[in-house]
């Protein structure tokens, strides 16, 4: 929290005394897309466009929807 200029970090965010090594918690932002994607596409029954379609639910054109699909494949 702040009330100036600078930023401090409240203590109930540190988390240095935690006993679980940081790698544990690390994905790649590509990884967490992907599964997404795949989630909500399932979920659409892998419909791309449309009303009913994962690029409306994931706030994208379903071009860019599709080009994503091509980079993580």
């Amino acid at each position: 929290m702040t009330t100036g200029t600078s930023l401090r970090l409240s203590e109930k965010l540190d988390d240095s005394g935690s006993h679980i090594s940081e790698d544990h918690f690390i994905t790649k932002l590509a990884e967490v897309e992907k599964h997404h994607i795949l989630k909500i596409l399932k979920k659409t029954n892998w419909r791309i466009d449309g009303s009913k379609g994962a690029a409306i639910l994931l706030g994208l054109h379903p071009n860019t929807l599709r080009g994503r699909m091509e980079k993580l494949a």
